[in-house]
């Protein structure tokens, strides 16, 4: 189970068009950690959340995933 949640947890990652390998296993460990437990339904919800943090400010997911009190 847990191989299939990080599977999905990359490809959800991959498909926000993350610029390197160690941003995109950053989104992927960061959906793991914030919604693996919810299945790919709450993948998917971390990572538009990500994704429209991201845009609205400009920034890099990597920066938004690792930004202080944002996510595990």
């Amino acid at each position: 189970m847990r191989k299939i949640i990080l599977f999905i947890s990359l490809l959800i990652a991959g498909n926000l068009a993350a610029k390197t390998v160690s941003e995109r296993e950053a989104v992927a460990a960061c959906l793991v950690l914030e919604a693996g437990g919810s299945g790919r339904t709450g993948m998917m919800a971390a990572a538009h959340v990500i994704n429209n943090r991201a845009q609205a400010k400009n920034k890099s997911f990597l920066s938004v995933v690792t930004a202080k009190g944002q996510f595990s």
